[in-house]
């Protein structure tokens, strides 16, 4: 099988080239070495092909559909790889809590994609047990990714798996009645991947690491998924640790020598309101080289009071790397490159509300003018057009509009969604090209860049 044509056969080239280099890491408190484990390339791979195994067994056939409810840890990495490994299809999904629309949204997502089974850790089985019946899934098998009690990584059959073949789902916000699973491929994933690399420079030395949620497209594909393809090592913590400490985002990367570590715009802020100056001595940033910004509207105020907070612990502007990109394109659709501030432009507010991307002229008061985020250069093979959603038509270069997108990472629809799928992922422009996604952002192309100055959905 050509590397190139799915992750499963990229990663077995992974463990034959470098089977001891450390894979992915996982740490409880980034503050004490003896909370931290790793698994190694081979150790995935080994583990890949018996959770492989107990799939097989449990009767999940190729192109089914496996829940994955793992709480923050190397379950998930070892439950993901193993899916692929089974040819299965993963559909990542938060664990269940203690709250009513969240395990009912849950639920919801397990019908609509009509899973198989769960994959979850040995210490949660139960409570994941327990959600299923009560939700009215009590024949639905429940497997514990338990490395002591997998069946032997022998018993794995390798299945039959393309650039086409399925990979996950995934379920992006929306209602609980409807949830929306975005139909990803092996293909859409290394093309992506492909384009991440090659957009915000990184390479096989790159270490990688942050607190996502690896059911969140941008904790997939960003934490985990990407540093993977590229042979790197990645770190994670828990979003809660996060949450609850936000220093011990900059500890982790501090003390397990990270360089790319993507985060939402809020991510930024929080650090800047909650990290003390008695947690920022001692504390180096210079080696984070790509503070990545997305997935929700990045804020000027934002990149420059994070830049000048951190400073003192060596954290450099040009870290700081604007992004844009959306579920439905698997992910990166523009970032900004490393060893470059970010490009905000001070544009004319007034024309702004027109639609109309006009930087402001020296003379232009200070409450008429709104600062913009560039997001950076558009990954290679990525077409972005700013539309009038009502008709079609492309707009010129600085007039705002619905972003539509175009290229080999955009996913191929919704699952089992073919009204909606048609809507969102077949648009035609009025002059007649075909196959672009709508992504229901406003946005522009000043230039060879693209410029998000709002989003006029939830995403």
């Amino acid at each position: 099988m050509p590397e190139r044509e799915s992750l499963v056969a990229l990663l077995r080239g992974r463990a034959a080239a470098h089977g001891n280099r450390p894979a992915v890491g996982f740490t409880a408190d980034p503050a004490d070495p003896a909370a931290y484990e790793e698994t190694t390339y081979g150790e995935l791979d080994q583990t890949a092909r018996r959770v492989a195994a107990l799939l097989r067994r449990a009767g999940v056939a190729e192109g089914d559909r496996v829940l994955l409810l793992h709480p923050p840890g190397l379950g998930f990495p070892r439950g993901f790889t193993g899916c692929l490994y089974a040819g299965a299809i993963a559909v990542p999904a938060p664990m269940p809590d203690g709250y009513r629309r969240q395990r009912e949204r849950l639920a919801g997502i397990a019908r609509d994609a009509r899973v198989s089974a769960v994959l979850t850790d040995r210490v949660t089985a139960e409570a994941v047990t327990a959600w299923a019946r009560e939700c009215g899934l009590p024949d639905l098998p429940v497997l514990a990714v338990d490395p002591d009690s997998l069946p032997p990584a022998g018993d794995w059959h390798e299945p039959r798996i393309g650039a086409r073949t399925v990979a996950f789902l995934q379920y992006t916000s929306g209602s609980t009645s409807e949830p929306k699973g975005v139909v990803v491929d092996h293909g859409n994933v290394l093309a992506n991947a492909e384009a991440f690399v090659g957009t915000v420079d990184v390479r096989q030395e790159t270490r990688w690491g942050g607190w996502l949620p690896m059911y969140h497209d941008f904790g997939l594909i960003g934490l985990l998924i990407t540093p993977l393809t590229l042979g790197s090592t990645t770190v994670l913590m828990s979003a809660a640790t996060f949450l609850k400490r936000p220093y011990l985002w900059l500890r982790l990367m501090d003390a397990y020598d990270l360089q790319v570590s993507p985060a939402p715009n809020f991510a930024y802020d929080l650090c800047v309101q909650r990290v003390t100056d008695a947690q920022l001595e001692g504390l180096d940033l210079s080696r984070w080289t790509h503070a990545m910004n997305g997935s929700e509207p990045v804020r000027a105020r934002t990149l420059t009071a994070f830049a000048e907070r951190f400073a003192a612990a060596g954290l450099r502007a040009d870290a700081l790397t604007p992004g844009y990109g959306l579920a439905e394109a698997t992910l990166c659709v523009s970032g900004a490159p490393s060893h470059l501030p970010p490009v905000i432009t001070p544009v004319d507010a007034g024309a702004l509300a027109e639609d109309v991307f006009r930087p402001a002229g020296p003379g232009t008061p200070p409450e008429a003018v709104r600062p913009l985020v560039s997001s950076g250069r558009l990954c290679p093979g990525v077409e972005v057009v700013a539309v009038d959603p009502d008709d079609g038509t492309v707009l010129p270069e600085g007039t705002i509009g619905e972003l539509w997108v175009r290229g080999p990472s955009v996913a191929r629809g919704y699952w089992e969604k073919e009204e909606q799928s048609a809507l969102t992922f077949g648009a035609v422009t009025r002059d007649g090209r075909s196959g672009w996604l709508r992504t229901g952002d406003r946005g522009c192309r000043p230039t060879a860049s693209c410029t998000s100055p709002g989003a006029s959905r939830n995403s």
